[in-house]
């Protein structure tokens, strides 16, 4: 009997609009070599009886049920018990175009890239030159690496994205992260990579709202930090080993600053003389422009008194 090539996973909750549309995209491959792991975490619509219902039609599909805890244990949950020699993950409102899986099987790097597309409101955008055109200029993992935390989107979500499952091993999705648990899983399994590979041909659509993502995911400042600090322990691990300077580590200070703005901008001490901070801005110091470094240096004299 072949060995069970894919395991995809995707988390649902409350995705009835979308759900069968992204169930359709993957069940129309050519390929067949996988098992599908639909996890409902806690659905309140429709998406427990979709799932079931495919689940009943397909013998490829896995319906776990459980409570609602969020999207990383929902990840968690399937990777407990994918048999796959490679792992996808699928949001519930999205797709894949065809030939997605194609050639997969056959991948002897340690991590596959796909195209990504996104779509906002029936309008569709190709992303994916962005960082296509950038792999063909580095010809070393850790060259791309850099290129992509600083410049583009792809190494900061599980999606567009096909690991093997031996790399994975123990790695999970940390359950008290809201925001940036992706990130975060992404770095540690780049810890582990020797090489990768980039496929265009093929691709996977993201659904874009249109609530800004810093609006959409606004933390307190205590949150915020508590994440960060997660995410600078990732980063700095996955620098070690790859030889990246601390230059990509700025877009996340920047958003997760962002997000907390609204308590911080009333009481300053809270951002700005904060000691983990501090350690955060020590660390990208050097690749700070001149009037960041002055912004911050004066907000933390004056957050003193505040």
């Amino acid at each position: 009997m072949e060995n069970l090539s894919i395991s995809i996973i995707i988390p649902v909750y409350n995705a009835e609009r979308w759900l069968r549309q992204c169930l359709d995209s993957i069940l129309n491959q050519s390929f067949e070599n996988y098992e599908l792991i639909l996890v409902d975490d806690g659905s309140k619509d429709q998406s427990p009886i979709i799932c079931d219902e495919y689940a009943e039609k397909y013998d490829k599909i896995i319906v776990i049920h459980k409570t609602n805890g969020g999207v990383s244990s929902t990840r968690n949950a399937g990777l407990d018990i994918a048999k796959g020699e490679w792992i996808a993950f699928i949001d519930a409102d999205d797709y894949i175009s065809e030939h997605y899986f194609d050639g997969v099987g056959e991948c002897e790097q340690d991590l596959l890239i796909r195209g990504i597309f996104e779509e906002s409101n029936d309008n569709v955008k190709d992303t994916t030159h962005l960082y296509n055109a950038i792999y063909k200029n580095a010809n070393e993992v850790s060259k791309f690496i850099m290129l992509q935390v600083c410049c583009t989107m792809v190494l900061r979500g599980p999606c567009c994205k096909f690991y093997r499952r031996s790399l994975i091993s123990n790695l999970r999705f940390r359950t008290d992260m809201k925001v940036g648990e992706d990130s975060y899983f992404v770095f540690r399994y780049l810890t582990r990579v020797n090489s990768i590979q980039v496929d265009c041909d093929a691709f996977y659509v993201i659904r874009v709202g249109d609530m800004p993502s810093e609006n959409k995911y606004q933390s307190s400042v205590d949150y915020a930090i508590r994440s960060l600090n997660y995410l600078y322990d990732a980063y700095i691990d996955m620098a070690d080993v790859h030889n990246l300077t601390s230059q990509g580590f700025i877009t996340y200070l920047n958003y997760f600053k962002l997000i907390c703005r609204y308590e911080w901008i009333k009481k300053p001490s809270k951002w700005y003389r904060d000691k983990q901070v501090e350690k955060f801005y020590h660390y990208v110091w050097r690749y700070l422009s001149f009037n960041q470094r002055m912004k911050y240096k004066v907000l933390n004299s004056i957050s003193i008194f505040s």
